[in-house]
C-alpha cells in the first residue's frame, strides 16, 4: 500500500482558530498574497473569492517564509496534501482543485502551528527515513538523512560478515525505530536506492512534462525528485529480500532464506516506554515487529549479561553551549534524546565504556555524533580497547559517524 495516497491522521488535535490574528489580518497590500478565507464564508471580505490548491501552496509557503520557518515550500506542499488526502504530486496536478470550508478550516490550524515552528513531521504525523513513512511524535527524534549515513555502513559490515552466519545486533535508544526497522529491511545498498529513486523521478517528471496538464507548467523538479529530510516521492520503491527472513523460513529450508538475505536478529532499546510504543508501531506497520524484540531501560540494562555482533546507536550528543543555539523547530523533539551534557559526551562517554561488554570478540560498534566531536570519540574508543577506528562522514561531508571493533 502506497500511504501518501490516503489521508493520514493529524496526531494532534489542532486549536481554536477562529480568534488566531494570523488568520485575520486587514485587507492585504495589493502586492501580498490574500488572506485565507474564513472557514464559515468560503470567501475573503468583499471577493468572491475561491481558493484552489495552487494559490494555497504559494499562501502557506510565503506565509511560512515570512516567519523563517525551515524549508516553507516543502512544508506548504506537506501540509496540503495531508489535508486533501493526496500526495504531493497531486498538487500540482490538479492546482485548479477548489478547497472546501472543512479543508481551510483544518490547513488554517495547521499552518498556524507551522509558522510557530512545530515540525511537520508531527503535524503530518509521520517522517521519512529511507524512503519510508514513519510514526512520529514528541516522544521520539524525527529521523534525519545523516542517519542513513549509520544504516548504510552496519549494512555493509553485516554483509562482509557471511551469508552463512547468523549476526545479532543490538539499536541503543532506538526511538522511531528507524535503525532497527532499516536494518531489517534493506538488503539492496543505499546507493542503488538513490538511483532508483533517481529514475522514478526523472520519469515523473518526463511524464508530466508531456501530459500538458493546465497550470501544471511550474512544477519544481525537487517537489518530485526531493526524497529526504521530509518526505520521499509518492512512488513505492521495489526494496530488495528483507535481510531478516521469516523464521519459518529458516525452519524450512536454511540454505533458500540464507539465499533471499543474511539472517540477523535485532534487538532495540530505549529509555522511555513511549518511545517504545511509537517503535513497535513503525515495526507493525512495515511488516517486522516480530523480528524485532524491543525493551525499555537505560543504555544496556535491558540486555544485560548478553553480547551482540553489532551495536548501533543515535544517542543524544548536543553539547549545553550549542543546545542554546538550537532551531525552535528542534525544541518540540524530546530533550532527553538530543542533548548530551557539557561536552554532548554524558552518553555517549557511558555507551563507548561499556559497549565491549556487551559485543562478541571482532563485534562492531557504530555510532553517530556531533560534526566536531571526532577526535574526543576516537580517543574514548581507544582508551576502551577498541581497534579499527574509523570516522566515517555522512551525506553532507560532515564528520558524523564513528566504527570500531573490540578486538
Amino acid at each position: 500500500m502506497n500511504p501518501t495516497n490516503t489521508m493520514r491522521p493529524i496526531l494532534h488535535a489542532p486549536p481554536p482558530v477562529q480568534t488566531d490574528p494570523l488568520f485575520m489580518p486587514p485587507e492585504p497590500p495589493p502586492d501580498r498574497p490574500q488572506a485565507m478565507p474564513a472557514a464559515d464564508s468560503g470567501r475573503t471580505a468583499g471577493e468572491g473569492k475561491v481558493w484552489r490548491t495552487a494559490e494555497l501552496l504559494r499562501w502557506i509557503r510565503d506565509h511560512l517564509d515570512e516567519r523563517n520557518v525551515d524549508s516553507p515550500r516543502v512544508c506548504a506542499e506537506l501540509l496540503l496534501s495531508s489535508v486533501l488526502g493526496c500526495d504531493r504530486l497531486r498538487l500540482y496536478m490538479e492546482p485548479q482543485r477548489p478547497a472546501s470550508a472543512e479543508e481551510r478550516a483544518t490547513l488554517r490550524a495547521l499552518v498556524a502551528r507551522a509558522a510557530r515552528h512545530e515540525p511537520v513531521q508531527h503535524l503530518v504525523g509521520e517522517g521519512w527515513f529511507l524512503s519510508r513513512p514513519y510514526h512520529v511524535g514528541p516522544e521520539v527524534l524525527i529521523p534525519r538523512p545523516a542517519t542513513e549515513t549509520l544504516v548504510g555502513e552496519a549494512l555493509s559490515w553485516i554483509r562482509a560478515r557471511s551469508a552463512d552466519a547468523a549476526v545479532s545486533v543490538l539499536d541503543v535508544g532506538t526511538g522511531s525505530g528507524c535503525i532497527a526497522i532499516s536494518l531489517a529491511l534493506d538488503a539492496r545498498p543505499p546507493e542503488r536506492r538513490s538511483e532508483v529513486h533517481a529514475a522514478r523521478a526523472a520519469a515523473r517528471a518526463a511524464e508530466l512534462a508531456s501530459s500538458r496538464i493546465e497550470g501544471a507548467g511550474d512544477i519544481p523538479l525537487e517537489a518530485i525528485a526531493e526524497v529526504q529530510t521530509f518526505a520521499a516521492p509518492s512512488d513505492e520503491i521495489d526494496h530488495a529480500a528483507p535481510l531478516v527472513p521469516a523464521p519459518e523460513e529458516v525452519e524450512a529450508d536454511p540454505a533458500s532464506a540464507r539465499s533471499r538475505g543474511l539472517s540477523i536478529s535485532l534487538v532495540a532499546t530505549d529509555l522511555q516506554a513511549s518511545a517504545i510504543e511509537t517503535a513497535r508501531r513503525n515495526a507493525e506497520r512495515h511488516g517486522v515487529s516480530e523480528r524485532i524484540e524491543f525493551a525499555v531501560g537505560d543504555l544496556f540494562d535491558p540486555v544485560a549479561g548478553r553480547r551482540f555482533d553489532l551495536i548501533c546507536a543515535n544517542p543524544p550528543y548536543i553539547d549545553d553551549a550549542r543546545w542554546a543555539e538550537v532551531p525552535a523547530n528542534v525544541r518540540f523533539e524530546p530533550e532527553t534524546a538530543l542533548r548530551g551534557g557539557p561536552d554532548g559526551l554524558a552518553v555517549l562517554g557511558r555507551l563507548i565504556e561499556s559497549a565491549g561488554d556487551h559485543l562478541e570478540p571482532g563485534g562492531a560498534i557504530l555510532l553517530e555524533f556531533q560534526f566536531d566531536q571526532g577526535l574526543r570519540i576516537r580517543e574514548r574508543l581507544e582508551a576502551s580497547g577498541f581497534e579499527s577506528i574509523s570516522i566515517i562522514p555522512d551525506h553532507e561531508g560532515h564528520d558524523r559517524i564513528a566504527f570500531a571493533v573490540r578486538p
